[in-house]
């Protein structure tokens, strides 16, 4: 490739891609190639007289060689946040529903029921042919409340505000979920916000099918 110096007005000096460079990324394959010719367009564009806002249209090229370099083959494997939010959504569909009891069945219903305590006989005195009177009943005493099967359990069951914080978090995981399957929705429900706003109608399916690509 030419080796003509191009200047900015400024006067700074654009680096060129040289020979070893453009050999090298050549050699990666598409990749590679790729790579070069974004940077040897990013070069002209910042150059050129004809772009009304050079730099950004650069930057995008430039972006684009980064991301053609960061698949070349030998790449080391790095944990993302795809990877991340894969594993938080494995750790929360092993987790118990919100209907399921400690060993996965149906959750014991609660009985709130008072259970009666148990009616004792006590000596009223020492008269008779025994020695004692008759023996009586003593006063009932309070009622004791049964435990739930929350407290029964040793709190492996679930109260109602911890079933409905589980229920949140599944329907927090289904919207990450169909992110994963399908990424993009925050930028595509955001176009769709504009044009329906601008056009005055509700996006067809045609339309909503185009926001995706």
């Amino acid at each position: 490739m030419s080796d003509e110096t191009i200047r900015l007005a400024g006067g700074d000096e654009l680096p060129v891609a040289d020979d070893v460079l453009a050999a090298a990324l050549t050699a990666q394959g598409e990749p590679g190639v790729r790579a070069l010719d974004l940077l040897q367009d990013a070069r002209r564009i910042l150059t050129g007289g004809l772009l009304r806002r050079p730099a950004e249209v650069a930057e995008a090229c430039l972006r684009g060689a980064a991301d053609a370099l960061l698949i070349l083959p030998g790449a080391p494997e790095a944990v993302g946040l795809k990877d991340a939010a894969a594993a938080l959504l494995d750790a929360i569909d092993a987790r118990p529903s919100p209907g399921s009891g400690p060993a996965g069945g149906p959750a014991p219903a609660p009985d709130d029921e008072p259970v009666a305590a148990p009616r004792l006989l006590m000596p009223a005195g020492e008269t008779g042919v025994a020695g004692r009177a008759p023996a009586t009943e003593s006063p009932q005493p309070a009622a004791v409340p049964r435990q739930s099967a929350a407290t029964s359990a040793g709190g492996a069951g679930m109260n109602g505000d911890g079933a409905e914080e589980q229920l949140r978090l599944r329907q927090a995981a289904e919207v990450l979920r169909g992110q994963l399957a399908r990424p993009g929705g925050y930028h595509r429900a955001r176009a769709a916000g504009i044009a329906e706003r601008l056009m005055g109608v509700p996006l067809g399916a045609a339309q909503e099918e185009a926001l995706g690509v």
